[in-house]
Parts: C-alpha cells; sequence; structure tokens
C-alpha cells in the first residue's frame, strides 16, 4: 500500500467517469438519445476530498517538527551573532575605562534580554521536533504496515521513555 498524505483517492471518481462514458457511449450505439433516453441519469461525479485523520495528524506533526527544529536553528544563529557581538566589547586600541563600560552596558542587556534562557531553550526545542517528528512516523506506520507500525511503536517507546528518564533524573538524583 502506498501513502499520500493529503491527496485524494482518485479511484472512485476515475470509476464514475468511466461508468459515465460507458452510459454514453452505449447510448449512442442503441440509438437511445440522451435527451429522450429513459435511462436513469447517473449521480453527479462528487470532487470533494477530506483528508484522512491519520493524514491530517502525521502532516501537522511533521509540520510542526519542522518549524520547531528550524525556530531552534534561527535562534543558535541569533544567539552566535549576540555572542560575537558580546565578546567585541574588549578593543585593543580603545580607552580601557570606555572598553568596561561597554562590557557592563552589553553583560545587563544580556540579562534583561534573558539570553541564557534563550540558549537553554534551544536543545528542548530540538528534542520537542524529534518527538513531534517520531510519533507523526508512528501514526503514519499504522495507516501502511501492521508489523513495521508494531517495531517502530516499540523502539519509540522505550526511546520516549529513556528520554524521559534522563529530562527528569536530575531532579531526583543530586548527582
Amino acid at each position: 500500500v502506498s501513502y499520500a498524505p493529503l491527496q485524494a483517492d482518485n479511484t472512485q471518481f476515475t470509476v464514475n467517469l468511466l461508468t459515465r462514458i460507458s452510459t454514453q457511449l452505449e447510448n449512442l450505439h442503441t440509438g437511445l438519445d440522451s435527451a429522450n433516453s429513459t435511462a436513469t441519469p447517473l449521480s453527479p461525479i462528487s470532487l470533494a476530498f477530506q483528508p484522512s485523520i491519520p493524514a491530517i495528524w502525521v502532516n501537522s506533526l511533521w509540520f510542526l517538527s519542522l518549524v520547531v527544529s528550524l525556530a531552534s536553528a534561527f535562534l543558535g544563529i541569533l544567539v552566535k551573532q549576540w555572542l560575537r557581538e558580546y565578546m567585541k566589547w574588549n578593543a585593543t586600541l580603545g580607552d580601557p575605562k570606555e572598553n568596561v563600560l561597554v562590557r557592563q552596558i552589553r553583560y545587563e542587556d544580556w540579562n534583561d534580554w534573558h539570553v541564557d534562557a534563550v540558549i537553554s531553550a534551544m536543545p528542548g526545542l530540538l528534542e520537542l521536533a524529534v518527538i513531534f517528528f517520531v510519533v507523526g512516523l508512528v501514526i503514519l506506520l499504522w495507516t501502511v504496515e501492521f508489523a513495521v507500525a508494531l517495531t517502530v511503536t516499540v523502539a519509540v517507546a522505550m526511546f520516549l521513555l529513556l528520554a524521559s528518564f534522563l529530562l527528569t533524573a536530575p531532579v531526583f538524583f543530586k548527582r
């Protein structure tokens, strides 16, 4: 079974269309005029498409994973720029008193902007992106193949349990 997320299944549309063409050709062959035909009219071909719930979940989780990982990468670039500017406080040809004042201003701005919290949040964003991705992968696999889905679900569950333990272990263990 191939999986194409959020794409309409054209099988029923194709069957309806071919049935309509066949009926029209049959009417032409038997000499029935379509205006005077007593044949029952075919129901109109429905073009409405509603994606399946698993397809919506998979696409939502994968796009969330993409957005969160890109946000983490963007924050990483910003932090690198902030660090580069922060470290420029010691101008070799500048007045030492002026250098210290620039350094103090940048230090206060560093604290006011909570740059350390932004740096600390970046690994958490990447971890969240990985979780979104693997959960989307598990949902996708359950729509495709049972044996593969079961195997990957067990592996992902073990991974998530280990990750949860490692993330919460510092709360319970001082060392």
